[in-house]
């Protein structure tokens, strides 16, 4: 549905079905899923760890390592596991490769904690600089350890829309931005 052009909607979709299914008491990590038959208990939360939380982990590894490298990583996955039993260190391998990138501690979150990021937003603030002004706020992440995450922080001025990429490593991170113009929203 990517190439449609209804990525956003899939995504909204995937997460939509993960949190109607699963919850702090029947969460597994992502690593842990190995089948989703109709009959074992809690198959509708196994279904939606394996295959919706799945799709948004190969999404946020798409976004991280580029297009580009993303296909390459599934072409070496493909070419070095044809005809034999592969799993996530495997395909850790390949995309890591493809990347140039020590991919370790991003498999390592989505694939062996349990829970997921979460985000909440508090003290925003508006101000006059000089030429401008500045968007002030704090972002929260609501677990108990805080996740390694690129945020897309998407501003719209009067003159169009920003997307400004923050890493966030922390629980509690402070983002000032200075823009032209006064933001109209953000999200």
């Amino acid at each position: 549905r990517q190439e449609a052009g209804e990525g956003v909607a899939d995504r909204n979709e995937a997460i939509t079905r993960y949190l109607s299914y699963v919850a702090k008491d029947n969460a597994i990590p992502l690593r842990s899923f190995t089948s989703a038959s109709h009959t074992q208990t809690l198959a509708e939360a196994k279904r939606a760890i394996g295959y919706n939380r799945g799709s948004l982990f190969f999404y946020e590894l798409r976004e991280k390592i580029g297009s580009l490298a993303f296909s390459e990583g599934l072409r070496n996955f493909y070419a070095g596991n044809r005809n034999r039993h592969a799993g996530w260190s495997d395909l850790q391998t390949s995309f890591a490769a493809a990347a140039k990138a020590d991919l370790h501690s991003f498999f390592a979150e989505r694939l062996e904690r349990a829970d997921i990021p979460a985000l909440a937003l508090d003290n925003v603030v508006v101000s006059s600089v000089d030429k401008g002004s500045k968007l002030s706020f704090t972002l929260r992440q609501t677990t108990e350890k805080p996740f390694t995450l690129d945020v897309p922080i998407r501003i719209r001025t009067q003159s169009g829309d920003i997307t400004i990429q923050k890493e966030i490593t922390e629980l509690v991170t402070e983002i000032s931005i200075v823009l032209d113009q006064r933001p109209l929203e953000f999200t």
